[in-house]
């Protein structure tokens, strides 16, 4: 029936492969199977998730429009949208996904902010998978340094407002007693 038309399935296919590559986006959708990881920031992941949306877009092509209900073709007006701004964010990675550390957004304030509460602690499993989303910590901050020395080579880092609270931020964070620290909340009760 209509459930699997192409545009449905591609929908689908798009969905489920953001939320796979965005894990703690996922998470604050309520969708909770990656609540285990972080999110791989790195170019050959830019490469890579480009390359993926470029092939949605081709998909979407191969629709014809004209037979499209108004409901579907509003999805395929967002869908291409959304496709085109991930396209065009990869053109702009050195400025954008290279400088993945401001004041505003970073892995500390993003956990303190949204993730712990959107993250369901219910039974083991989800304390489990806590703890590895937490281990996987020093791999992404890895990560984001790797990124960030590429857009100092390039010229391309942010302002110097958007970051220099950071370093204060940080001390903030390792000068707190483990009672203190916002990653431990969940296990104080």
């Amino acid at each position: 029936g209509n459930g699997d038309s192409p545009l449905r399935v591609l929908m689908e296919d798009f969905h489920d492969w953001r939320l796979k590559e965005f894990p703690e986006y996922a998470t604050t959708a309520d969708v909770h199977l990656y609540n285990d990881r972080l999110e791989t920031i790195s170019l050959a992941k830019f490469d890579e998730r480009k390359a993926k949306c470029d092939d949605f877009l081709s998909r979407l092509r191969l629709i014809n429009e004209k037979e499209l209900s108004s409901l579907d073709l509003l999805n395929y007006e967002l869908l291409d949208e959304h496709l085109n701004m991930c396209i065009e964010g990869y053109e702009w990675r050195f400025h954008g996904a290279c400088n993945p550390v401001t004041f505003l957004e970073n892995t500390h304030i993003n956990f303190k902010s949204f993730l712990i509460d959107a993250t369901p602690l219910n039974n083991k499993e989800d304390f489990l998978n806590y703890v590895r989303r937490i281990k996987s910590i020093p791999s992404q901050i890895s990560e984001q340094i790797n990124v960030m020395r590429e857009a100092i080579v390039r010229k391309t880092t942010l302002h110097r407002l958007s970051v220099e609270r950071v370093p204060e931020q940080l001390t903030e964070i390792l000068d707190s007693t483990i009672d203190q620290n916002p990653l431990f909340e969940p296990c104080l009760y």
